[in-house]
């Protein structure tokens, strides 16, 4: 036996010393590549080390023969003036000349050495760097410490630093003439200068850089406050104290909408239109209760109609307030001075019967506005009940009747005893008999629904100006103002963007009533017929007038034809990432926020306090998102150190979570990254190790990491509600699977007989169910999960780890990624190390597999396309058709239909109303119509009644000029002799009034265009046709054939076809429930 062991141990050792030896010999041949590529990077370091010393000595010999020119030229010109002096003859002027024009070219030519010097020496400090992460990262930190409290004296907007400069006004004088210059003067305002601040910025006069741009042309920028009318009046005392439901009592026209809190922070949200109905404001003020401490308090419920058992508004208001605000509004505002307030303070102690009479007569007329809801509207009274004595006074004394505390013994004289919820409540309804008022037509509505925020009622919308402003632009000079009373009110906020959207909608009907399909057809006889009008625009889709409303069905419905025209053009992208708000967590945003409200700084904010600051100003909030990812995408995306490769095209688009908050989903194309399919397996899988990560990060070594993984990037081990949706678990598919090693499901691992599939199937999720369920209570026990575990439930279930493995790639869908993970970071979602720790909030990153999933899943997801509002608008349509109502008229219907299902949060309003980018590409995309018959701009109706009065019948100039015409037309010149794709790709067109100083162009034959070469090519979108099944006209297919094939080749990828099934299959089988579950799991945590 003890020769047996002591064999037995011989044989292990001999059999370790042989690995040991072969180990050995793989390390010493790691280290002689090792050593090999070490010294080939010195010996690169070396060699551009000499090569950069030899032209920094090369440029100092320069240096020094240029000065002894310029030495000897000045020793020569002594000789010269000497020789002068001595013997008084006249100097050789040829000579002088020579001289100096000499000194002059040497004196040049040493400049020019010493620039190149200078500039040499900062290429290398930058080099060196812009090699280092830290470099950016620090760029990055600085870009988002800056808040908008730069105040532009022009347009008293909150500006970024990057965003104004010195305003010199010397500088601007030479613009202007002196009678003009007189009036631009009054633009600089110098409101908000203070030589004594604090703050550096607050001690100097800014300018935005719109307004520099328009005083550097000579015009007065249409956003100045003081020059066209913007002034917001002085808001007294009494209106400031006003809160929410008494602001709605002093209002001329009350703005009804639906607002609702938001879960996780209680954000506003608006469902529905925005209705503004006239308020009867002195009957609301008159019939008040009236309290002899001016200070008391009664409950209100604010109903658009008293016999809703529901209501608007329901608060607690001081009726001595309101009617203090209305004398004041009296006075200031031209829209009250109808208004008529009882001054008659009644005394309360001391009344009879006849008082009781006189106030009953004054109320008659003011009855229908008023009710008494007792015990929330349980309790009634009946006539058929006796009152005697005692009883019937209470039942006529005032003081019962509308809730009026009085100070005697049996009352304590405290404020807060008299907030008591047993008493009546007062509910009133003052618009309830009145029809609403148009938004676009009524003069002076602004301030009518919103007093609080003009007093004056001066300077809305509708006021006459000097210089035309959009509304666009005056929405973004009042959210953006340094006088927050505007941003801080969301009702404000939702009436804008709801304003807004109506007039855009108003002006997409006028543009699709202005298209006509043919050129032959849009004729001056049949343009004055309204019913021909009417018959040739039925040929498109009716409501495509909602394309110009961001964030409608039509306007992601072109948005994302036009990510499918970039995936066709530039083949499969790289990534696809998403990126989460964590607004609690971003401390630079909650200390300007409490710098806003005068609240000392905190390193720890608590819940309530962060959701206060949040919601105080959504527009600050929103704007620092939006800053906050354009720097995020140039320090750390875009940047040299290419934390994901190196970028070649992006796309990323704002998408608004349930709570509120912005949240980014964005596709990225990288140099020379490998693509499955086409490169070897390992090469994909290496490449994704690469960069997506999903590991517990030490809390030792990396603590910020640690934190902000445990915080928003772990997924919740209880699953939410969110998670299990539809009777599922977790629909993101979490817990992720463990796996020893990265590998790619392919379609080999697919081949189970038909017969044996589902029992096989049914048996690998009962075996992995149960692993799940065994290692969920090694969980639940507090401990964390190692390899040992794993491998206990492996041997539960009877399984090796090949056979796990194997299990896996049955189960999972082809090419599915199953990265390498320990068991204890089956919770962790992917991340990327760089992004992460800079943005810090949740993220999460997959390698896009092929096709299909990009255009089937991704398109759809990163461009919804709010199928439910888009079946809607297409029954409202197919309803139209059977009645007998104008174009204009449905246009209008559908329109209705659109803002009654609308929903939006606070957040979502700013970024629409205030032209903040919902998406944004790295190519710009132009469609190229093929067909002649393609639909036509004409020009607007009124210019075309103008012609027709004038007797001008030029058929010919009625439409706009689109791309056909444009190349028609093009110079005759070898550059042009390309096709029309090309021609548009390679080229822009801008008006001849424009003129580009820094780029050649080309003027047009007859049209008033000019033309210029494009820095970087767009993108080509046209009507993708087949050619073995859609027929050429007039039987030309086989002689264009050819030349369809070659050109397609430039603009189109090996994808095409494939991406054109799945956008058929999306539009014909719907988006598969949580089908991006399979590709993008986000966290839970916020």
């Amino acid at each position: 036996m003890r020769k047996r062991k002591c064999q037995r141990l011989q044989d292990i050792y001999e059999e370790n010393e042989i690995v040991r030896q072969t180990k050995c010999a793989q390390l010493r041949e790691k280290y002689k590549t090792d050593k090999k590529i070490r010294e080939q990077k010195k010996n690169r370091a070396r060699s551009e080390y000499f090569i950069l010393e030899k032209r920094q000595h090369k440029l100092f010999q320069l240096r020094q023969k240029y000065r002894r020119n310029l030495q000897q030229l000045q020793d020569l010109t002594e000789k010269l003036l000497n020789k002068h002096d001595t013997t008084n003859s006249c100097i050789d002027q040829f000579d002088l000349a020579r001289v100096l024009e000499q000194t002059k070219m040497n004196q040049n030519k040493l400049y020019a050495v010493m620039a190149k010097q200078i500039h040499e020496k900062y290429l290398k400090q930058a080099n060196q760097k812009k090699r280092k992460l830290d470099f950016y990262e620090q760029q990055f930190r600085n870009y988002i410490q800056q808040m908008p409290k730069y105040v532009c004296t022009v347009c008293h907007r909150c500006m970024f630093q990057s965003d104004v400069k010195f305003c010199n006004r010397e500088k601007y004088k030479l613009k202007f003439n002196e009678n003009v210059w007189l009036s631009a003067l009054s633009c600089f305002s110098g409101a908000y200068i203070n030589k004594f601040a604090f703050e550096p910025c607050q001690r100097i006069e800014w300018i935005c850089n719109s307004c520099h741009n328009s005083l550097s042309k000579g015009d007065i920028p249409a956003r100045s406050v003081i020059a066209n009318n913007l002034v917001g009046g002085h808001l007294p005392d009494e209106i400031q104290v006003l809160n929410d439901l008494e602001r709605h009592l002093i209002a001329l026209r009350l703005p009804f909408m639906k607002m609702i809190s938001l879960p996780k922070g209680g954000q506003k949200g608006c469902k529905g239109p925005v209705i503004c109905v006239p308020s009867e404001v002195q009957d609301t003020a008159n019939i008040l209760p009236r309290h002899p401490s001016k200070s008391a308090f009664i409950r209100l419920k604010l109903k658009r109609r008293l016999n809703y058992r529901g209501w608007y508004k329901y608060q607690m208001i001081c009726p001595d307030r309101v009617r203090a605000a209305l004398r004041i509004l009296c006075k200031i505002n031209e829209n009250y001075k109808n208004i008529q307030i009882d001054d008659n303070d009644y005394d309360y102690f001391h009344w009879d019967d006849q008082s009781i009479n006189d106030i009953s007569n004054n109320k008659q007329i003011s009855s229908i506005f008023i009710e008494n809801d007792i015990n929330n509207d349980d309790r009634t009274l009946t006539s058929d009940v006796e009152i005697h004595g005692d009883e019937e006074d209470d039942e006529n004394d005032p003081r019962k009747k509308y809730s009026i505390p009085t100070n005697t013994c049996l009352q304590s004289n405290i404020a807060e005893d008299y907030v008591d919820f047993e008493q009546d409540i007062i509910s009133i309804a003052p618009a309830e008999k009145n029809r609403p008022a148009s938004l676009l037509r009524e003069q002076g509505l602004e301030a009518k629904a919103f007093p609080h925020l003009f007093p004056d009622g001066k300077n809305t919308f509708d006021e006459t100006r000097e210089n035309k402003i959009k509304f666009s632009t005056y929405a973004n000079s009042r959210l953006f103002n340094a006088d927050f009373r505007y941003a801080s009110d969301p009702h404000y906020v939702f009436f804008l963007q709801y304003l807004n959207d109506i007039q855009h909608a108003s002006s997409g009907i006028s543009v699709q009533l202005r298209k006509s399909c043919s050129k032959s057809q849009f004729t001056l006889q049949n343009i004055s017929n309204k019913k021909y009008l009417s018959n040739m625009l039925k040929t498109d889709m009716i409501f495509r007038h909602l394309i110009k409303v961001r964030g409608s069905t039509q306007y992601w419905s072109l948005i994302l034809s036009e990510l499918f025209a970039m995936i066709r053009q530039l083949g499969v992208p790289t990534w696809f990432c998403s990126f989460s708000a964590a607004d609690a967590r971003w401390i630079e945003l909650l200390h300007h926020l409490a710098d806003y409200h005068n609240i000392p700084r905190k390193e720890k904010y608590t819940w309530n306090e962060t959701n206060f600051l949040l919601n105080s100003n959504p527009v600050i909030v929103a704007r620092m998102f939006d800053r906050r990812f354009r720097g995020f995408m140039k320090n750390i995306i875009l940047s040299k150190c290419a934390t994901l490769g190196e970028v070649t095209d992006y796309f990323y688009r704002v998408e608004f979570q349930k709570r509120g908050s912005p949240h980014i989903h964005m596709i990225v194309w990288i140099k020379n990254a490998p693509k499955y399919g086409e490169n070897l397996d390992d090469e994909v899988m290496k490449f994704i190790d690469k960069y997506i990560t999903f590991k517990m990060s030490n809390e030792r070594k990396d603590p910020f990491l640690h934190e902000i993984i445990m915080k928003v990037q772990t997924h919740s081990k209880s699953h939410s509600k969110s998670c299990k949706r539809r009777d599922r678990v977790c629909r993101f598919n979490f817990p992720k699977p463990i796996s020893r090693r990265t590998f790619i499901v392919n379609r080999k691992f697919k081949e189970v007989d038909n017969n044996d599939k589902n029992d096989r199937l049914n048996e690998i999720k009962t075996k992995i169910k149960e692993m799940n369920i065994y290692l969920k209570e090694i969980e639940d026990k507090n401990i964390t999960l190692n390899w040992n575990h794993f491998d206990e439930s492996l041997t539960k279930v009877q399984w090796t780890y090949d056979d796990y493995e194997r299990a896996l790639q049955i189960l999972l869908p082809i090419d599915t990624v199953i990265l390498k993970r320990a068991p204890e970071d089956r919770w962790v979602n992917n991340y990327n190390e760089k992004c992460i720790t800079n943005w810090n909030a949740n993220m999460d990153i997959q390698f896009v597999m092929n096709e299909y999933a990009c255009g089937k899943y991704m398109l759809s997801y990163i461009c919804k396309a709010e199928k439910e509002m888009s079946d809607i608008l297409k029954n409202i349509h197919e309803e139209a058709k059977n009645k007998n109502i104008s174009i204009q008229e449905e246009m209008k219907v559908l329109s209705g239909v659109y803002f009654h299902h609308r929903e939006v949060c606070v957040q979502e309003a700013i970024y629409r109303v205030c032209s903040l980018p919902l998406k944004y590409a790295s190519r710009k995309v132009e469609f190229v119509p093929t067909d002649p018959d393609c639909f036509r701009l004409s020009k607007p109706l009124s210019l075309i009644t103008k012609m027709i009065a004038e007797g001008k019948e030029d058929d010919g100039d009625l439409l706009y000029s689109n791309y056909m015409d444009k190349y028609l037309d093009r110079p005759v010149d070898p550059l042009f002799d390309i096709c029309l794709a090309d021609f548009v790709a390679k080229f822009g067109f801008i008006n001849k009034k424009i003129k580009r100083s820094r780029v050649q162009t080309w003027s047009f034959k007859t049209l008033n265009f000019t033309i210029y070469k494009r820095k970087r090519s767009v993108v080509i979108r046209y009507p993708h046709f087949d050619i073995n099944h859609d027929e050429e006209k007039d039987g030309e297919q086989n002689s264009v054939k050819q030349i369809v094939l070659f050109n397609r080749q430039q603009y189109e990828t090996k994808i095409s076809t494939q991406l054109h099934e799945a956008m058929l299959d999306i539009v014909a089988n719907d988006i598969p429930q949580d089908a991006w579950g399979i590709l993008c799991a986000e966290t839970e945590l916020q």
